[in-house]
This record gives C-alpha cells, sequence and structure tokens, in this order.
C-alpha cells in the first residue's frame, strides 16, 4: 500500500473494478478499516485508490465508512487500555478542550494536521463519548477524504502533468483552502463560548 505500488497498477485497479465491482468496494472499505485499526501509514494511498476506482464521492464514502469503524476499533481497544486515565495528567492548557469534544473531534478529521491514530489517543485520553467520536470521525473525514479521492480520480492527468499526489497537494490554495474554510467554521462555537466567558 504505496505510493508507487498503487501508480504502477492504476490499470490493473481499473480491470479489477469493471469485472467485480461490489466486491471491490466491499475490499476498500475492508482495506480502511484495517489502515485504520492498525494505525498503519496509507490512508492517503486508499483514498487516492477509491477515488480513482470509484469517483471521489463513493471513493471518499467507502475510505470514510472503513476508516471510522477501523477508528471506533482502536478507540474501544484503547479505552480498555486504560488510555482514559491518562486525562487526569493533561497539560494544563489542554484541559478546557475536553470540555468541548465535538468541535476536537471535528477540527481534527477536518484538517489532518496530527496522524489518524494520535487523535483516537487524544479522544479517549480526554473521555470523548463514544457517539461523538463516532459522528465527528465520519462528518470530519470525509471533507480531506472527498479532496483525495478527487486527486485520485484525476490521477492519470496529474501524473501526465508531473505531478506526485500526496499530503502537500493539501498545501495547494485549491484543494487547503476550502478545509480552511470549514475548520473555520467548526470553531465558531469554540470561539462563541470562549467569548461568553
Amino acid at each position: 500500500m504505496t505510493m508507487e505500488g498503487l501508480i504502477g497498477r492504476l490499470q490493473a485497479l481499473s480491470d479489477l473494478v469493471d469485472a467485480h465491482p461490489l466486491g471491490t468496494a466491499a475490499a476498500t472499505v475492508a482495506v480502511a478499516f484495517a489502515v485504520a485499526a492498525l494505525s498503519l501509514p496509507a490512508a492517503t494511498v486508499v483514498s487516492l485508490g477509491a477515488g480513482y476506482a470509484f469517483g471521489a464521492p463513493l471513493g471518499a464514502g467507502l475510505s470514510v465508512t472503513g476508516g471510522t469503524l477501523g477508528g471506533l476499533v482502536a478507540f474501544l481497544a484503547l479505552r480498555r487500555a486504560g488510555v482514559g486515565g491518562l486525562g487526569a495528567r493533561l497539560p494544563a492548557w489542554l484541559k478546557p478542550v475536553a470540555g468541548q469534544p465535538w468541535a476536537v473531534i471535528l477540527v481534527l478529521r477536518l484538517l489532518p494536521v496530527l496522524p489518524f491514530s494520535a487523535i483516537n489517543v487524544l479522544a479517549v485520553a480526554i473521555r470523548m463519548p463514544l457517539a461523538i467520536f463516532v459522528g465527528g470521525t465520519a462528518l470530519g473525514a470525509y471533507p480531506p477524504q472527498f479532496l483525495y479521492a478527487l486527486l485520485g480520480a484525476r490521477l492519470p492527468a496529474l501524473l501526465a502533468d508531473g505531478v506526485r499526489p500526496g499530503p502537500g497537494l493539501l498545501l495547494r490554495p485549491e484543494v487547503g483552502g476550502p478545509l480552511a474554510v470549514l475548520v473555520l467554521l467548526a470553531l465558531v462555537p469554540v470561539a462563541a463560548r470562549y467569548w461568553r466567558r
């Protein structure tokens, strides 16, 4: 599950989707699940491949479904391992964050500046409710995954132009701009709550 491996197998992936669309879709969800549950550094490759194979909306949906389920498994495993007990030892500057779990998970999933697994640990450490973790992961992860899947759908054209897909593409204004706007919108309730104090 590397970028080189994906690029070298684009035609084979297209043929597989044409021959077994439902099976390939299920396999995409399963791979995204495994990557999230095992904290493997391959989420970007999965999203690009899903976008290339199924188009941006469906490809992102498949990636997010698998990633959310895998994240749920990791969340439950971390909670069972006692990671939630770390909440009492959080740095002082981080403790106010624990009171706004919805904003935390939504912003961190929208703007992937932290690894997926690190966000899972933080969520457990601040004792984030399960429903908020799952809902925030699904909603927050979809926009960036959609952008990756959109790049995946355009993969042949990007490669023809000499552009190598990867996390660095999020820094482009046409890609990172919409994400930044979504993050700012997600932070509005947090800011409003802060100024009302």
